[in-house]
Formats: structure tokens, C-alpha cells, sequence
């Protein structure tokens, strides 16, 4: 098997990954906008706000890393740093400005690496403001990809 193959096939199940991710965080978006962000929290409250920021936290480093990695090996032979996959996600019009790809890699790595330092409901509202640009960044990958037909194997 050609190492294209091989990537047009990891790409497929990272795809088919941020689809199912991608409900998954939208029904936590609903579950969370109607708790809001308050001083205290029930348990459930407090559950359903973990899946979320988790959820968001899963599906950007999957979308920022993974699947920009995919198709930048294939469109141009190498993944590059993230300042490469900032604009390269700005040149298909993925997010408005490279900027905003790496807002939402910072955020993610905020969540991950420094959860435990912060305020939870720092950490809530930041994730629960930035849903909608993961969102369409998200949306704006999978119609790019089922748009392309050279994706399909």
C-alpha cells in the first residue's frame, strides 16, 4: 500500500472521528447553555460542564492536529509548524485568519495542560465563547473535505 493511501486513510477515520465528536459537542453546547455559568454547581451541573470542555478539548486537537497534519501531507508533502498550519487553515478558509486557528490550539492546550491552576468557570466560559469558532472551523474541514473528490478512497 502507497503511503498516500495510508494517509488518505488515516484522514477518513480522523473525518469520520470529528463527525461523530462534533455531536457529541453539540449536545454538551446545549446541555451547558441552559445550566450557565453560575458560583456553584450541582454534581450533574458540574459533570455535564467537564464533558463539555473535554469534548471541545478532544475535537480541537483532533481537527488542529491530526486532520490539518493529513491533508497537509498530502497538499504539500509535510505538516509544518503551527504557524504553517495557522495559514494553511486560513488559505482554505477554514477559520477567517491564521489567528484564530492558533486562539483555538491555545485554547485547547490551556485546557489540557493547565486545568487544574485555574478557575473552573474561567475555564467553562472561555470554551463555552470559543464553541462556535471550533464549530465552523470543524464544519468548514469536513465540507472541504466531502468537496474534494481527490479525498476519497
Amino acid at each position: 500500500m502507497s503511503k498516500e493511501l495510508n494517509i488518505l486513510q488515516d484522514l477518513y477515520s480522523e473525518i469520520e472521528s470529528i463527525k461523530k465528536a462534533l455531536i457529541h459537542l453539540e449536545k454538551s453546547y446545549s446541555s451547558c447553555s441552559v445550566i450557565g455559568i453560575k458560583e456553584n454547581y450541582t454534581d450533574e451541573e458540574l459533570e455535564k460542564w467537564e464533558a463539555f470542555t473535554a469534548r471541545y478539548s478532544r475535537l480541537s486537537d483532533i481537527a488542529t492536529q491530526k486532520i490539518v497534519n493529513s491533508f497537509l501531507l498530502i497538499e504539500t508533502g509535510s505538516t509544518g509548524s503551527l504557524l504553517d498550519k495557522a495559514n494553511f487553515a486560513e488559505k482554505k478558509n477554514w477559520v477567517n485568519t491564521a489567528e484564530e486557528f492558533r486562539r483555538l490550539r491555545l485554547l485547547r492546550n490551556y485546557i489540557a495542560h493547565e486545568y487544574e491552576k485555574q478557575n473552573t468557570n474561567e475555564v467553562f466560559e472561555m470554551v463555552y465563547q470559543n464553541y462556535s469558532s471550533l464549530h465552523l472551523f470543524v464544519s468548514n474541514i469536513l465540507g472541504y473535505y466531502n468537496s474534494n473528490p481527490i479525498y476519497k478512497i
